[in-house]
């Protein structure tokens, strides 16, 4: 299997995914909309990805940066071809990990982040 590159380095989309759907936490879409505090007349939420209605018992990966919610399967199949923003707004799926890779002991972790996701998500 060969690599992709992105930003000027190799980019593995299965090792990205896997990050993304890990951080990216598995609810339902009527527990997303009480916690978000949603209208809850909303009659269908359309994600915008298969243009499908999503209904109230469907699971959605809970966004990070943004309020845009998605089938699981679709948002799933959006990382597992590489992508890492939003479909809509383009904004990260993940928050930045500055704040959190500067409290780590490991000096090499900012370089491998660099490298998995390009230099422009790392915000130094």
């Amino acid at each position: 299997m060969g690599l992709t590159w992105r930003h000027g380095v190799p980019f593995t989309g299965s090792v990205v995914s896997k990050l993304i759907k890990k951080k990216l936490p598995v609810v339902e879409l009527s527990n997303f909309l009480k916690q978000s505090r949603a209208q809850e007349g909303e009659d269908s939420i359309l994600c915008a990805i298969c243009l499908n209605c999503i209904e109230k018992s469907e699971e959605i990966r809970e966004p990070a940066n943004c309020s845009h919610v998605y089938h699981r399967e679709c948002i799933d199949g959006w990382v597992d071809h590489g992508q890492v923003t939003c479909p809509l707004c383009r904004l990260k799926l993940l928050p930045a990990l500055s704040e959190e890779v500067k409290d780590e002991k490991d000096p090499w972790r900012m370089e491998r982040i660099a490298y998995l996701f390009g230099e422009d998500y790392v915000m130094c």
